[in-house]
């Protein structure tokens, strides 16, 4: 759910995004493209206007929700299997990315 409760944002198995709009008599869902890929973890810049995609590519990317562009890609993560959670800061400032390999990365964004 994004900010305000007017949206929502998933993912399905088949690796597709879709956003919801919920100020909507009858919600209909917007495909967001990754190109192809498929999601794996997810996480919401605030105020909501943006995701980071963690795909199947190992690379992180930063997409712009409405206009479903990739806006930014992070560096590649060596070990696709090692991404467990993303987490943002309050603010949208930093990224954590913490993995099975017991470790945790940090990007400022």
């Amino acid at each position: 759910m994004l900010p305000r409760g007017e949206r929502a944002f998933g993912s399905n198995r088949a690796g597709e995004v879709k956003l919801w709009n919920l100020t909507k008599k009858k919600p209909k869902a917007k495909r967001l493209d990754l190109g192809e890929v498929s999601l794996e973890h997810f996480a919401l810049l605030p105020p909501g206007d943006r995701v980071i995609a963690d795909c199947s590519d190992a690379r992180l990317r930063v997409v712009a929700v409405e206009a479903g562009e990739v806006l930014r890609e992070l560096p590649e993560i060596r070990d696709r299997r090692i991404v467990d959670s993303l987490r943002l800061s309050e603010d949208g400032s930093l990224l954590a990315m913490g993995g099975t390999d017991e470790a945790v990365r940090l990007w400022r964004l």
